[in-house]
């Protein structure tokens, strides 16, 4: 090799360097990541995953709704996002700008949630005007996959009966938070990106069956059944005459003092609740001095679980040690020894080695002899998956002391005093709310319809109780019925040509773009994202195309 160096230009130089270049060394590095749990950095990749499906979502719908009038600034949004995900944030020694990308994240999301609700008032404004004076509740869908969701909507008073556009009663369920309001569950399906309009009235509809447990509580669907217990840990889910588990699951843990801690349920706060949307457990404990509260909601009319815990610290934690990720906050869940882990990560789906720490960007698939299971989180995770079957799960470490030193600061001589060795406190405080969502697969599923779960946030719902005026829009209508199942939509963007889609194609071999039957755009030019035009006959495997839509003539 030449001890002298040269200046080249990459894109010219590469093919000679490669040609030169010896076939890959055996020996591999791999690094063991610890950036996205622990502190508030847990919260920080929480918002940036909340805030960014956000704003995928205003924008397919500002994209296909064009509804006018909309000036939210997207692109300020944008430059907001990726300043707070950029890694000096996440960095353990800048905590000061931590909290101020976090304070930020929850500015924008109240922001762009008030500008995607006041799509829906502007959409509502062109409808006709309610029969009988009811209120219209407008349901906007994201996303193109034709498939039902379970959505929850804040109830302007308690006593509702909620119908259809032919007057007859949808199935929901209420129930009262802690704050004094109230919400409903309910189910509808998305025939493509669109929406579509139900009606509330006054009524008594939607009350739920709740009762209290104390050895285990029993959920179940036409599918599933799910036995939890007290301290929110879930023993079994069945579906199929088969127990997906192996063991305790959803367990949550941390060791102090080389002892395992793990949940102690307060008595009598452990509830369930019945009714025609889902059945739900609702449980309480302590982790020591943690307040822990577990809610598992079975959904009635799909194969979904929703696993959500608030943690509450009244005072400033230490949890585990930095440097052994077995000590820290983690949730278990137990499969057989010989299951098959994938994950998602960088838009990739990757195989998990037992032992090996990954990080699951946003979830984790499992499959074993009795099923496939798959598990989603609301940020990113660190995962191992052990050879017991164990898979661990880590939420969360916390730390005081002088093991962990403040590098930012004024250099020495020129802006004041050195003050790299100040310690940090690092303790966890607050109060999180982590969700885990759990989908019970029919069969394994490939790589395609994992990356569409993976991107699936950005297509929820959206519902929201409007006015209408005398317009003359249908009350259900679609603008977009979608497109191939291996394409799989990353963003949607309004120009003013028309619709900037980008799609990549998960297919192992090239693939065809067509819009389906019946559809009301038509396609103006595609391209590769290096800017090379691409036949839509044949769109590269694993190569994102962006495709200009433009309104077809008869539009």
């Amino acid at each position: 090799m030449s001890r002298y160096s040269h200046m080249v230009r990459l894109d010219q130089a590469l093919a000679e360097m490669v040609a030169r270049c010896h076939k890959p060394p055996r020996a591999r590095f791999d690094a063991n990541y610890a950036y996205v749990e622990g502190v508030d950095v847990e919260e920080l990749s929480r918002s940036n995953t909340q805030v960014e499906n956000l704003v995928l979502r205003y924008e397919k719908l500002q994209a296909f709704l064009r509804v006018e009038g909309d000036s939210f600034p997207v692109d300020e949004a944008w430059r907001t996002l990726l300043a707070a995900q950029h890694h000096d944030a996440y960095w353990t020694g800048a905590p000061e700008l931590r909290a101020k990308c976090i304070a930020q994240l929850e500015e924008l999301k109240s922001k762009i949630e008030a500008a995607t609700l006041e799509l829906a008032q502007k959409l509502g404004r062109e409808l006709p005007s309610t029969p009988n004076g009811r209120q219209a509740l407008l349901v906007l869908f994201p996303g193109e996959q034709q498939t039902s969701h379970t959505i929850e909507i804040d109830l302007p008073e308690e006593c509702l009966v909620i119908e259809d556009q032919a007057g007859r009663p949808v199935a929901f369920q209420k129930r009262r938070l802690k704050d004094g309001s109230v919400k409903a569950a309910l189910t509808c399906t998305s025939p493509g990106i669109g929406y579509t309009t139900l009606f509330l009235r006054p009524g008594s509809e939607g009350l739920v069956r709740r009762s209290q447990f104390r050895q285990s509580g029993t959920l179940e669907s036409d599918f599933v059944r799910v036995q939890t217990l007290p301290d929110g840990t879930i023993t079994s889910i069945r579906t199929d005459g088969r127990n997906l588990l192996k063991g305790p699951s959803n367990f949550w843990c941390y060791t102090a003092n080389d002892a395992q801690i793990t949940p102690t349920p307060i008595e009598n706060m452990q509830f369930v609740e019945r009714g025609p949307v889902y059945d739900a457990a609702q449980t309480t404990s302590h982790l020591n001095s943690i307040e822990m509260e577990t809610r598992v909601t079975l959904l009635k009319s799909e194969r979904v679980i929703w696993v959500d815990t608030k943690l509450h610290f009244p005072e400033p934690t230490e949890i585990g040690d930095y440097f052994d990720d077995t000590t820290k906050l983690q949730a278990t869940w137990q499969f057989d020894k010989d299951a098959l882990i994938r994950y998602v990560s960088g838009g990739c789906v990757e195989y998990a080695t037992p032992g090996k720490p990954f990080i699951a960007y946003p979830l984790v698939d499992v499959t074993t002899y009795a099923g496939s299971f798959t598990i989603k989180f609301d940020r990113a995770t660190k995962c191992w998956f052990d050879e017991s079957g164990i898979l661990h799960c880590v939420i969360a470490w916390g730390h005081n002391g002088d093991r962990f030193h403040n590098r930012q600061g004024p250099l020495p001589g020129v802006m004041g005093p050195l003050n790299w060795l100040k310690p940090m406190d690092l303790r966890l405080k607050g109060t999180h709310h982590i969700r885990q969502k759990l989908f019970i697969n029919r069969k394994t599923l490939y790589d395609a319809e994992l990356l569409h779960f993976a991107t699936a946030d950005s297509s929820e719902p959206v519902a929201a109780a409007v006015e209408t005026g005398a317009g003359k829009l249908p009350w259900c209508n679609v603008f977009y019925h979608g497109h191939p199942n291996c394409f799989v939509t990353l963003s949607a963007r309004k120009t003013a040509e028309g619709t900037v889609l980008r799609l990549l194609n998960t297919s192992s071999t090239s693939s065809a773009f067509t819009l389906k039957k019946g559809e009301r755009w038509k396609v103006e030019r595609a391209k590769l994202l290096d800017g090379k035009r691409v036949g839509l006959s044949a769109v590269p495997p694993w190569k994102i195309i962006e495709v200009l839509l433009v309104p077809s003539p008869k539009e």
